[in-house]
């Protein structure tokens, strides 16, 4: 019972993930049929009110007299040409009511839209269809066709240009992650083992209209520990056979933050740490404003003989398409450099993807000034960044950090964290320092106030994040 209302709790939020990530895409669509709606108006036919009424009673008519009892007479036309003429004054009179609303309400109105009705509810034109075919064939139906009538100018409304299905694409893009969240809390509610789904979570997150409905219902604890089981024992032993170390040792491990997005986080497990999280900006103001949604990953690996392999990556995703972005880094260090690293880069924007190398060092770790600086910070790397191909920077300045908790009260803590490129050369000055409020009730949520700095110009970000 507590396990379904945690669950039902995460919803909320989640929901509104989903929802808000289809919001360009519904907008969009509203403002391509409106416009869509004035093209078609623009070639429907003008109708006086008494010319409605009268093309309504010879249409009605005309279907009462070809809509009989296949047990009696049928009373069709001579000729299939008068199929197509009833087809064209019916589409007509349809328009023509469409064009009378459209102008305005009036006190004709009701009257045009009860016709209207009438005329378009359980229409007959396909049983009508199917009694002249019956009787003068499909071949005699096609050739007495017109051309040039006003069934062929209903076909060509101008193509009004929107941006549907890229926004759509967006979304769906920005709902993966979100739904990933959704498929691991529900694995955790019925106290089954994440990592070792990934090999199903991952399908099950792209394709979650369908997984959402039959996924994870049929699967079991007991087989997952044994599949658990296979992969640790296959996996260290391709480990000592490759590198020739001894048995793993439990690890603590304290993320540091990289490439721009700082985050941290303890998990003891035999080998590593592994985390994953998504934060939404629904509200904006600044040169760079609009809704943004940006989910992440971490990981870090114990490589034996010191030697630890770390990494993170995000993807950023925004109303604009020159908000998208995606960077991607690859850490290498050692216990005994004293906080030296080496990072990679490889990344992409826009306009192109780039590869970037990065000798950093993380000032907590280097003896004499690290303890001064740990009072108040789990973190402070700094370094430069060199480009190796791509539309960044030749070279850059780097820093990050990431700062203890100080309580406020009613147990919320405050702390802050970010990052900071400043280029040289002429190119701009980039960074994103955050302001977290945390609460000790709300383990996986935290508040967020993020300044996208371009020089000192920011662009104020409000939004949550959630992690696990």
């Amino acid at each position: 019972m507590k396990g379904d209302l945690c669950m039902r709790k995460w919803y909320v939020p989640l929901f509104l993930l989903l929802v808000t990530a289809f919001v360009p895409f519904v907008k969009e669509a509203r403002r391509v049929g409106q416009l869509e709606e004035v093209e078609k108006v623009k070639i429907y036919p003008h109708y006086s009110l008494e010319k409605i009424r009268q093309e309504f009673v010879w249409v009605k008519s005309v279907e009462q007299k070809w809509i009989i009892d296949d047990q009696r007479e049928i009373l069709l036309a001579t000729s299939p040409k008068e199929y197509w003429q009833y087809l064209e004054r019916n589409s007509m009179l349809e328009d023509a009511m469409h064009r009378f609303l459209a102008s305005g309400w009036n006190t004709h109105s009701p009257e045009i839209e009860s016709r209207l009705k009438s005329l378009t509810t359980l229409s007959p034109i396909q049983i009508i269809n199917f009694n002249f075919e019956k009787r003068f064939g499909v071949k005699a139906m096609i050739a007495t066709r017109p051309t040039g009538s006003y069934l062929d100018s209903r076909r060509n409304v101008p193509d009004v240009l929107g941006n549907r299905l890229a926004l759509f694409l967006q979304g769906y893009l920005a709902s993966i992650p979100i739904m990933f969240l959704v498929f691991c809390i529900k694995l955790q509610v019925r106290e089954l083992i994440v990592w070792v789904e990934l090999w199903r979570l991952i399908p099950a997150s792209l394709l979650w209209p369908i997984a959402l409905f039959i996924y994870p219902m049929d699967v079991k604890r007991k087989e997952q520990l044994r599949l658990a089981g296979q992969v640790v024992s296959y996996t260290t032993s391709a480990i000592l056979g490759c590198f020739g170390f001894g048995a793993t040792t439990p690890l603590k491990a304290q993320v540091q933050p990289q490439n721009g997005k700082a985050m941290s986080g303890e998990k003891s497990e035999k080998r590593g740490s592994f985390g994953y999280g998504v934060e939404l900006y629904p509200v904006t103001t600044g040169i760079d404003n609009g809704k943004m949604i940006s989910p992440w990953y971490f990981y870090k690996e114990n490589l034996g003989k010191g030697f630890f392999l770390s990494g993170y990556g995000f993807v950023e995703i925004g109303d604009r398409k020159a908000q998208l972005f995606t960077n991607h880094a690859t850490t290498i260090s050692n216990s005994k450099w004293y906080g030296t690293m080496f990072v990679t880069e490889i990344g992409a924007t826009p306009t192109g993807s780039f590869v970037q190398v990065s000798p950093r060092v993380n000032l907590v770790k280097v003896p004499g000034i690290g303890r001064e600086i740990g009072h108040a910070m789990k973190s402070v790397v700094a370094g430069e960044v060199w480009r190796v191909r791509g539309p960044t920077t030749f070279r850059e300045h780097y820093l990050s950090w990431v700062s203890r908790e100080a309580p406020v009260f009613g147990g919320l803590t405050i702390a802050t964290e970010g990052f900071m490129r400043f280029r040289v050369g002429t190119t701009a000055t980039v960074g994103e320092p955050q302001i977290l409020i945390r609460h000790k009730k709300l383990r996986r949520i935290d508040f967020v106030t993020e300044f996208w700095m371009i020089n000192l110009d920011p662009t104020v970000r409000v939004g949550i994040q959630l992690h696990n």
